[in-house]
């Protein structure tokens, strides 16, 4: 009964950082709209240069976008039985595995919903002359955030597949 409750408790705290994150880049895009320049960084490069411009406007395309992947990776966490998975299914480890892949949804729906706050975050300071790129880690920390979460994902449900508790 406490390791579900620590789940649920663990899966709500994730799914209110992604709101936060989603309120805070609507914040950001009004909040700094009128500060804009007409033209603002739209594509870095793998050293979080800038090294394409585009309108004002698409950084509310940017926004837009964080919105439908919230809502897309909120729908789809609600068919788990629809998934793919690279072990059997059976009625002892269904609810488990459901479990961990809902779970895995929201980690997934929260980094992504802060990758797309922090870009606009630092479009706006680039924009603004705050800042003069993502910086040089941003890339291998992405990659190497969401790669662990996808290994830690496999690791502990595949561990759950075959009998195994942590």
């Amino acid at each position: 009964m406490q390791d579900k409750q620590t789940k649920t408790v663990f899966g709500s705290l994730i799914e209110i950082l992604a709101v936060v994150g989603l309120l805070l880049h609507v914040l950001t895009v009004l909040g700094t709209w009128n500060l804009l320049p007409e033209s603002i960084p739209v594509h870095f490069n793998f050293a979080g240069q800038a090294d394409a411009s585009g309108e004002r406007s698409d950084i509310i395309l940017l926004f837009g976008l964080n919105v439908l992947f919230y809502v897309g990776l909120t729908w789809l966490a609600r068919y788990p039985q629809k998934f793919n998975y690279p072990w059997k299914i059976t009625q002892n480890n269904a609810g488990r595995q459901y479990h961990l892949v809902r779970i895995f949804m929201k980690v997934i729906k929260c980094q992504t919903v802060w990758l797309f706050a922090i870009i606009s975050l630092q479009t706006r300071g680039i924009s603004l002359g705050q800042a003069n790129s993502l910086g040089y880690l941003f890339v291998p920390l992405v990659i190497t955030i969401t790669s662990a979460t996808v290994i830690g994902y496999f690791v502990v449900a595949s561990r759950s597949a075959f009998g195994e508790k942590r």
